[in-house]
């Protein structure tokens, strides 16, 4: 079950993230899973101004990833 969804600022890919701590990345073209080494993810948002995804962990830990 998807607990969180987030749009690329280009909007060429979606963050999801999933009750069970999975964050995936979909490429919206193509459908494409994008790999990605990832857990404990319990909700994901890209930076409206940035190439950034921000993550939370189910610790309360924050993550920054920079997206090229």
């Amino acid at each position: 079950c998807i607990s969180s969804i987030s749009f690329s600022h280009d909007s060429q890919i979606i963050a999801t993230t999933s009750i069970d701590g999975a964050l995936k990345l979909w490429q919206i073209n193509t459908g494409e899973e994008l790999n990605i080494e990832a857990s404990e993810i319990i909700v994901a948002k890209f930076s409206e101004v940035s190439k950034s995804l921000i993550c939370g962990t189910s610790d309360g830990i924050i993550q920054i990833w920079h997206c090229d």
